[in-house]
This record gives C-alpha cells, structure tokens and sequence, in this order.
C-alpha cells in the first residue's frame, strides 16, 4: 500500500509514475484530475479509472475497479466531500454527487446525487435462455 502512494504522490509531479501505477496496478488518474486532501484509493486503485476532467474533494474514499468518466470533453464530474464509493461503480458524464453520500457497489451513475444520500441500483435478474437439461 506505501508503494502505490509513493508512486501515485510521485506521478504527480513526474509522467513516468502515471505509466508505472497503470501497468503495476491498472491505475488510471491523469495529473489533470483535481484530487483532494486525504483522498483513498483502497485495493491500490486496482482497475480504477479517473477522468481528466474529474474533480475529487478532501475525504473520499474509492474502492477499486471504479469508473469516473466522461461522455463529452467538458463534461466535469465532481465529488465533494467525505463520499464513499463503492466497487465496480460506474460515475458517467457531467455528475455531481454531493458532501456526504455513499453509492453502493456496482452502481451506475448518470444524474447528480444529492448531499447526504445513499446510493444503490437494485438489480433484477432477468432469465433471457433456458437450456433443457
């Protein structure tokens, strides 16, 4: 874990550091991206992918394999303070998730979140062939 915050603090200032946390980690966040104090990249960022354009405030927490990205080029996503989002969740196009709210596992973001809300997209689980046995 102090290896990938090592790299990633170093990435910041240097090209070669966002080249090593995508091959050793599959760690995506181009210096562009506006990233907080005290922000948390869990599982080392393993598979996540932060848009350019992103803006991520103090006191987040990002569990790995998530996906903040953007439809068109001034698309902005914001994520203001003390969030918490959760695996394989998927954050697309111009979203503001706001202060102190949590998005579940899996989800798919496409709208703004309201400060203080918790997010979840229930699943339902739709047969679409059967095979006879």
């Amino acid at each position: 874990m102090r290896l990938f915050y090592f790299i990633y603090n170093w990435s910041r200032k240097f090209k070669g550091g966002v080249f090593l946390l995508r091959v050793l980690y599959g760690f995506e966040c181009p210096r562009k991206a506006k990233i907080g104090e005290n922000v948390t990249f869990e599982h080392r960022g393993l598979g996540t992918v932060v848009s350019s354009n992103a803006i991520i405030e103090d006191n987040v927490t990002i569990q790995h394999h998530v996906t903040l990205g953007i439809k068109n080029a001034d698309d902005r996503i914001i994520i203001h303070e003390n969030c918490f989002i959760g695996a394989h969740a998927f954050i697309l196009g111009n979203v503001e998730i706001g202060a102190n709210s949590k998005i579940g596992a899996g989800a798919m973001i496409l709208h703004d979140v309201p400060a203080g809300s918790t997010v979840v997209n229930p699943v339902e689980l739709k047969i679409i062939n059967k095979t006879r046995s």
